[in-house]
């Protein structure tokens, strides 16, 4: 407008004293400005989630679950956000289309398309607890599949791009983890079971491998074993690692050397690996009077091996498992393990990886987890009710 009248005045031929008058109300408003602007920014046109955390001093997820109507939230938690929210004329419906726009209000989940790894009774409880949690936040879970002989990480790849997903809920860490790298890359947030020994910017809760079967390996210690045979997973997976030093350590502090011949390595964790490797341990010239086997899984199969060697599981050759699957109460006999806390690792990942996409910085972004052995029939050979030792 400015322009106009000076244009105006030279083409016109404007009397001096009215160039004056257009100079002094431009300088007026040039002086007047920046109050406008802090007037403006004082005052922003929409409030968001973060600015009701900040002002009710509650976190975005909680702010976020309150104001959503979550019975979790006590009644003066939420009143109190939604006097916050009132006074910032927060909007959630608005935000919620805002929030929809920006990332999807799905979780991505990739498995391989295996029969075995479908089958895993570990991987369907694990599944069911995130599953559950994503529901109690308004999310979904995109379950997607990769073939066998395909390029993991293309698959991630595809999922993370496909502007489909707001996060992703990744499982077993390797040890250096191509995943992780190429999510963070994506500015995709991501929540990981286990770690992969490095700080690579991906939030994870992991449960102590060492310290569980440090303790198995004390409790077959303690009934009188030396020679504990040792069955392990692939080494690409940080657990394995941390689980085959408690089982150092234990030994270790025993003062029972530790025997290579005793510790077998399998590449699929599966029934059938944990018999074909119980075999073979049978088989050597001083066979182990007892074992620790990597999953549960791999614990039935080396049971189903002793007893099909016409001994006595529990008595000849005690077993004992990890991960504290619901039906290793069941099996014949009941099988001693190490138990995760599955359904609490899935709830965590989420809550981890909605915090995420939420922008809350005040979620904790890594947490360590403490299992326990519950001892049975497998390991003690008498009627033992599910005795829990760590």
């Amino acid at each position: 407008m400015f322009l106009l009248l000076i244009l105006k005045f030279l083409i016109c031929g404007l009397t001096s004293e009215t160039f004056r008058t257009i100079l002094s109300v431009s300088e007026t408003f040039r002086k007047t400005l920046p109050a406008i602007q802090r007037k403006l920014t004082s005052h922003p046109m929409t409030a968001t989630l973060k600015d009701v955390a900040r002002q009710s001093g509650y976190s975005v997820t909680t702010v976020s679950r309150a104001l959503n109507g979550h019975d979790d939230v006590n009644e003066e938690t939420r009143s109190r956000i939604r006097a916050a929210a009132e006074a910032l004329d927060y909007s959630p419906n608005l935000n919620a289309r805002q929030l929809q726009t920006r990332r999807a209000q799905s979780l991505g989940f990739i498995i391989p398309a295996e029969a075995q790894r479908l089958k895993e009774p570990f991987f369907m409880e694990f599944l069911s607890a995130v599953a559950s949690e994503a529901a109690q936040h308004d999310y979904s879970i995109l379950l997607s599949a990769h073939a066998p002989d395909a390029q993991e990480e293309d698959a991630y790849r595809h999922l993370a791009q496909s502007g489909r997903i707001g996060g992703m809920i990744l499982m077993r860490a390797r040890r250096h983890d191509p995943r992780v790298a190429m999510l963070t890359g994506l500015n995709i947030p991501c929540a990981l079971f286990g770690r992969t020994g490095r700080d690579d910017g991906c939030a994870w809760i992991d449960v102590d491998g060492q310290a569980g079967v440090h303790a198995a390996a004390q409790h077959l210690l303690a009934l009188g074993h030396s020679r504990i045979g040792h069955i392990l997973g692939p080494d690409q997976y940080h657990f394995v690692g941390e689980r085959q030093a408690g089982y150092a350590s234990a030994l270790a502090a025993a003062r029972v050397p530790l025997e290579p011949d005793l510790i077998i390595t399998v590449e699929h964790m599966t029934e059938r690996d944990g018999y074909a490797a119980t075999r073979r341990l049978l088989e050597l010239g001083r066979p182990p009077s007892a074992l620790i086997a990597v999953t549960d899984l791999v614990a039935m199969g080396a049971m189903r091996a002793v007893q099909d060697a016409g001994l006595r599981v529990g008595k000849d050759v005690a077993v004992v498992g990890f991960d504290g699957l619901s039906l290793t109460a069941y099996t014949s006999p009941p099988l001693t393990t190490v138990a995760q806390p599955t359904e609490e690792i899935g709830r965590k990942l989420v809550a981890m990886a909605v915090a995420q996409i939420a922008g809350d910085e005040s979620f904790p972004k890594n947490e360590l987890l403490i299992p326990r052995l519950i001892v049975r029939e497998s390991s003690t050979g008498d009627q033992s009710k599910g005795q829990v030792l760590l």
